[in-house]
């Protein structure tokens, strides 16, 4: 249903993403977290990353992007690139950087599981 893609030209890390659900019904509403971890960018942290968002349009009638702890997100919503950036310092441990709220269609009849 989603696929993030990430990259980096630095070291290592891990982008985790989380749903709060694992199963949804028509018109709810399911919260995809996602967090860095295992760091390992240096001394000067990560505050940059880049991906992309794809999701089933017939099955999600509606999605958002909220922004955590300091992090920026752009996204465009023509190819689904995302780009988080945290202004400040870099981060060296395990942080949420993004939240993504999508809602289930309400023509959907059954129920559905969500896959992160």
């Amino acid at each position: 249903i989603m696929g993030i893609l990430n990259y980096s030209e630095a070291s290592s890390f891990r982008l985790i993403a989380r749903a709060d659900e694992t199963e949804v019904i028509p018109g709810q509403e399911v919260t995809i977290s996602l967090n860095l971890s295992d760091i390992d960018m240096g001394e000067h942290g990560i505050n940059v990353v880049e991906g992309y968002l794809k999701y089933e349009d017939s099955f999600f009638s509606a999605m958002e992007m909220v922004d955590k702890n300091d992090w920026k997100v752009t996204y465009n919503n023509k190819n689904g690139k995302f780009l988080t950036s945290k202004i400040i310092e870099g981060i060296k441990e395990e942080q949420e950087i993004l939240l993504i709220k999508l809602k289930v269609n309400c023509k959907k009849s059954h129920q559905t599981m969500v896959s992160t």
